[in-house]
């Protein structure tokens, strides 16, 4: 079991400006003021929901927690660690900024 901090940081571009997310209905436009900045822990959740493991069932477990978690820690077994950073490494639809601020949480790395 591993408890990892950061679930609550914002993922941020370049710059420093925090990149916005929001809920979309079913045509894809967005609901009126849902946008708001994007952090890691609604990241993973997105990315896992759109994603493939060997073992969906505990994906969306965890990702289903992450989504709706309100502290930036969170305990996470270590086999469902290792699904859901499997998940992030292979999504192919994030840019390189939003899966480094994701993988740094992941696999507790800090930029120096």
């Amino acid at each position: 079991m591993s408890s990892i901090e950061g679930f609550q940081n914002k993922i941020v571009d370049l710059s420093g400006k925090p990149i916005l997310d929001g809920e979309f209905n079913e045509d894809g436009s967005l609901i009126q003021g849902t946008l708001q900045p994007a952090t890691v822990a609604k990241m993973i959740a997105s990315m896992v929901a759109r994603g493939t493991s060997s073992n969906s069932i505990r994906a969306m477990d965890v990702a289903m927690k992450l989504y709706n978690l309100e502290e930036d820690t969170f305990e996470i077994d270590d086999g469902d660690l290792t699904i859901i950073t499997q998940i992030v490494e292979q999504d192919q639809r994030i840019t390189n900024v939003v899966k480094a601020s994701v993988l740094r949480v992941l696999t507790k790395e800090t930029s120096d």
